[in-house]
């Protein structure tokens, strides 16, 4: 399963004494965990802080086999010394946490969490209609407002800015406003997580130290910004928002069970786990799959929606930390750049939509990266904000009604969207501004509706998915040539998917409806100018139950294979 099983800083340098031997550094540590080979479940563990420090022994109970939610932590018993401390845990019937230790946790439709009341206060977020945090509010650590690179944070009667550098991919600077503002050097590790920052203007270092799974450790730092583990937003609450889940540092799992599932891969069987137990070699700064190689540097771009296959891509989050094979467009602080050319099969989600190079932008079916507005593939403006006096990044923040305007066809000084959009407000959420959203869709749409969002666009920067769109549309005209191979149909002898169907032509226009479908998954491919799409079946198409399609669609347009899928 390749789990972690220890971590620690060594009094020596080549570590050969283990986790239990002396310890050292300047802030000593050591962590041993024991998970199950089997269900991926951290069943135990044992944590040390400081040389002398009195070591807490943890136990974590589950779920019989068979019983629902096996992965799901239902209590946690910590032992120090003689105390000894136990955590419940409740969930919903969709397997979401909603008891955890003091706390009640709520989700909004598309399952992230929409509240968590912590004793007297009430911590509520909401996301972009492409699911980014953009406004959090209410908690003890006040209000945030995230813009792309900028966040507007307020706490109390204080409102400060935090603004994001980014060079390749890795957050190099970030400035900050008010009392005790400037400018800092950033250092993040392999991960993403900032360990080091530098005063630009005083030379003076700070750090500080997290065990692998972002549990702080050798004391508190004064930091400039309110970005923690994977450089991504922290929270009062214990909780990081880590894409289209939340993450609990000190269980070392996400609250909620993944929203996609390659059943290909038995490593992802276990719905909770972070980064399949082992954060150090992987990263999951997406909810949604872990991914490897460097990961706080340069990368490989990867797809505009879910994807689930592959471990070989880096992308960015906020100030700089990784965004691992992402669902949707930028995180909140996220300004990273486009390191290649969008094609066919080397999409980027995380890189802003304009670019010193290409100032016009990468078409209509790109992200904007300041996060608070978003275009999707459907030539529908995601979020927008009302008319006011703030102009921030070119977008417009205040109480006014009016809507600002914004497009991907004109040069950043001259940006407006001349199709406009419908918003609604969200009130005195943030410090009394009111913020439109476009709820219409969070999904790629095809055919006409791609085509129209990109029509204003650079010739010679069409999308990537737009491109797919088209393919997929026409590969979906022309049902007969869809090709489905024998042993993924019904009576075909072996292990493989098979559909539920002998029908070829049945078959075929299961395919062809769902690649129509305006909640068709685009997804990259191995095999050179090919990629996936998954798509709905309209109900049950598969013999054991699967509901959904892969569908794997050449760059002009032929499906060269199909077969069915389970899609959580």
């Amino acid at each position: 399963m390749q789990a972690m099983t220890a971590a620690w800083a060594s009094a020596t340098s080549d570590c050969v004494a283990g986790p239990t031997g002396a310890l050292g550094g300047p802030a000593p540590y050591s962590a041993q965990y024991t998970v199950d080979p089997v269900t991926g479940n951290r069943t135990a563990s044992t944590v040390k802080n400081g040389v002398s420090g009195t070591p807490t022994a943890s136990t974590y109970s589950y779920p019989a086999a068979g019983a629902a939610r096996p992965h799901a932590v239902t209590q946690v018993s910590a032992t120090t010394g003689s105390s000894t401390v136990t955590d419940g845990y409740q969930y919903d019937a969709s397997g979401a946490m909603t008891t955890r230790a003091g706390q009640a946790v709520t989700y909004d439709e598309s399952g992230r969490v929409s509240s968590v009341v912590d004793g007297t206060k009430t911590e509520k977020s909401i996301y972009t209609a492409d699911g980014q945090l953009l406004l959090r509010w209410g908690g003890s650590d006040g209000a945030s407002l995230f813009l792309g690179d900028t966040v507007l944070r307020m706490v109390g009667t204080t409102t400060t800015g935090v603004r994001s550098y980014q060079v390749a991919g890795i957050s190099v600077a970030e400035r900050t406003s008010g009392a005790g503002g400037g400018l800092w050097w950033l250092s993040p590790d392999p991960v993403g997580t900032v360990g080091l920052q530098i005063n630009a203007a005083t030379g003076v270092v700070t750090r500080r130290w997290m065990d692998p799974y972002g549990v702080a450790r050798g004391g508190v730092a004064v930091w400039s910004s309110n970005f923690g583990y994977l450089n991504q937003p922290v929270s009062a609450t214990g909780l990081t928002q880590l894409g289209a889940r939340a993450y609990d540092a000190g269980l070392g799992k996400f609250i909620s069970v993944d929203p996609i599932l390659d059943t290909g891969d038995a490593r992802q069987i276990n719905a909770y786990a972070y980064a399949i137990n082992s954060p150090v070699s992987f990263a999951d700064a997406s909810g949604l799959f872990f991914r490897a190689e460097s990961l706080s540097g340069a990368s490989a771009p990867m797809s505009h929606k879910k994807t689930t296959s592959t471990t070989t891509t880096k992308q960015a989050g906020p100030g700089g930390g990784p965004k691992a094979v992402s669902d949707a467009p930028p995180a909140a602080g996220n300004t990273r750049k486009a390191e290649a050319a969008w094609s066919i099969t080397n999409w980027d989600s995380n890189s802003p939509m304009f670019t010193e190079a290409n100032p016009y932008g990468d078409g209509g079916a790109a992200a904007e990266a300041i996060g608070i507005t978003a275009l999707v593939a459907a030539g529908v403006v995601c979020v927008i904000v009302s008319a006011g006096a703030c102009i921030v990044a070119g977008v417009v923040i205040g109480a006014g009604t009016s809507l600002a305007q914004y497009t991907v066809t004109t040069a950043p000084e001259a940006r407006t969207f001349e199709d406009g959009a419908y918003a609604t407000t969200l009130g005195a959420a943030f410090g009394g501004a009111g913020v439109g959203v476009g709820l219409a869709t969070n999904r790629l749409l095809v055919g006409a509706a791609a085509k129209h969002a990109d029509a204003g666009a650079a010739a010679n920067s069409r999308s990537a998915l737009v491109q797919a769109s088209d393919a997929a549309f026409k590969a979906a005209d022309d049902q007969a040539s869809i090709f489905v191979k024998n042993k993924h149909l019904a009576s075909a002898t072996g292990n493989g998917a098979k559909f539920a169907s002998d029908d070829i032509g049945q078959v075929q226009g299961w395919i062809s409806r769902g690649l129509k479908s305006d909640a068709a998954v685009f997804l990259p491919n191995e095999l050179d100018d090919t990629f996936r799409v998954v798509v709905p079946g309209g109900g049950v198409i598969g013999t054991k139950g699967q509901e959904f399609i892969r569908v794997i669609v050449t760059g002009d347009g032929r499906v060269i294979n199909a077969f069915p899928v389970n899609v959580r």
